[in-house]
């Protein structure tokens, strides 16, 4: 049995990360002897995929499929099916294990794995002649068949770690941060690493405790430290990009992997206002951490509560205060457009931005994403059903409250505040640009 798992090519350009699900279903295969490989074709044409499945042959196509490059899965898939009607075709990742059903019945699929990979794709390689007996997935066979739920892996070290033997070299888009005013561009060698999955925390917009689960689970600073020098020995990596969703929701755990990372070694990670502390941020600067990017959505009290954020004005001021004076540059994410935004709230996200001064900034539409309680949200006040993912478009803005233009523009005011406070050159590179994108917009709608 040969395994061939494809992230699929994307049109959105250079990912920061790596698509570590399947390298980690190809390690774990590979460990029980079967024949495997995965390769992230992000900067590659079809052509190209269709030249890398003539020349491997597999018996079994797995494809990552997420939500914004859904229809780049399912093309993966046909061009499977078309070189080798016999291959049998998996598919997994965060859309297809919550739009399954709707795959199946639309696309050449032959099964989805639902959630957590590693276990069920091994259980069904070996069980494709009485696939019911495997939990964690879904199929069509008389009907449409959906298993019982596959427990989660309770013990991540007991993984191997991720096989990255075709993915290391890729061109993967370099860390570029603002400090200070001063634009900086890491020149390490940079690489992916997951420590944890599954939150405790539900905010509305996002599926990750749907996907990943409720409760955490964290890897040992023991297991960490082994695959950091595993990359570095073996592929020269001296930067780790965390892509944990919340990197130091344990902070006993944080503290003791930054005591043992090697001098070489820098990061960069993602985390939560609430899950750190003075001492932590300290040992995290010492420790080599670049910059922290911080997902705080909003600056008002209403909003955080009507997105179940669970944190506080006063931890975010609190948060970006000890962070900028342990020198670690900073870079909230908000979020413009959720259930409640009005002018009022917009400007209470101003005013915040301007206590906390961080040293750069992303700042998004609310998109709806499916397996969200937004998305639930959306369907429920009519502004879109299920059929939106079978057509080849983005995930859209939540309109339920405020059409889109005025929350461009809401957006608008938001960016060109903190660009005003922070750099001239790029406030009017940005207010330039705004205009000619207007201008494009209303020219749209007239036509």
């Amino acid at each position: 049995m040969k395994v061939l798992l494809i992230s699929p090519p994307s049109h959105f350009g250079p990912p920061v990360f790596a698509p570590l699900g399947i390298c980690y279903i190809s390690s774990y295969l590979k460990e029980r002897g079967i024949e495997a490989s995965c390769y992230d074709m992000f900067d590659n044409s079809f052509s190209d995929v269709e030249r890398l499945i003539k020349k491997e042959n597999p018996d079994i196509v797995g494809i990552s499929c997420f939500t914004n490059l859904r229809m780049e899965a399912v093309e993966v898939a046909r061009i499977a099916k078309r070189i080798n009607p016999n291959c049998r075709v998996f598919m997994g990742g965060a859309h297809a294990s919550c739009m399954g059903e709707q795959m199946l019945e639309n696309y050449p699929i032959d099964y989805i794995v639902h959630r957590e990979g590693e276990k069920t794709t091994y259980n069904l390689i070996n069980n494709l002649n009485k696939p019911q007996k495997v939990n964690g997935i879904s199929f069509i066979k008389n009907g449409m068949i959906t298993t019982p739920p596959a427990p989660f892996i309770d013990n991540l070290d007991n993984l191997p770690f991720p096989d990255v033997e075709n993915l290391i070299e890729n061109n993967y888009k370099n860390l570029t941060f603002l400090y200070g005013g001063e634009k900086i561009e890491l020149k390490k060698k940079s690489f992916t690493m997951i420590t944890s999955r599954g939150c405790p925390y539900n905010c509305i917009f996002c599926s990750t405790p749907r996907f990943w689960g409720r409760r955490w689970r964290g890897r040992s600073p023991e297991n960490i430290l082994k695959e950091i020098e595993f990359l570095h020995d073996n592929y020269g990596v001296e930067h780790i990009h965390f892509a944990d969703d919340s990197f130091t929701i344990n902070q006993k755990r944080t503290m003791k992997l930054c005591k043992m990372l090697p001098k070489e070694i820098t990061f960069d990670c993602e985390t939560r206002v609430n899950c750190v502390s003075e001492e932590l941020i300290k040992a995290m600067k010492k420790a080599g951490c670049l910059i922290i990017f911080y997902g705080i959505e909003s600056g008002s009290p209403k909003i955080l509560k009507n997105i179940n954020k669970m944190i506080t004005r006063e931890q975010i001021i609190k948060a970006f205060k000890i962070t900028k004076e342990a020198g670690i540059p900073t870079k909230p994410f908000l979020i413009i457009g959720n259930p409640g935004e009005n002018l009022k709230t917009i400007k209470e996200t101003i005013d915040l931005i301007k206590k906390i001064k961080p040293d750069d900034m992303y700042c998004a539409l609310l998109l709806v994403y499916p397996d969200t309680r937004l998305y639930d949200i959306a369907k429920e006040k009519g502004m879109m059903d299920d059929s939106h993912w079978l057509e080849n478009k983005d995930p859209p803005v939540f309109i339920v409250e405020n059409p889109e233009i005025k929350l461009r523009y809401y957006q608008f005011k938001v960016i060109s505040k903190f660009l005003r406070q922070s750099s001239y050159y790029d406030y009017f590179k940005f207010m330039f640009s705004r205009i000619t994108t207007f201008w494009r917009y209303f020219k749209r709608k007239t036509h």
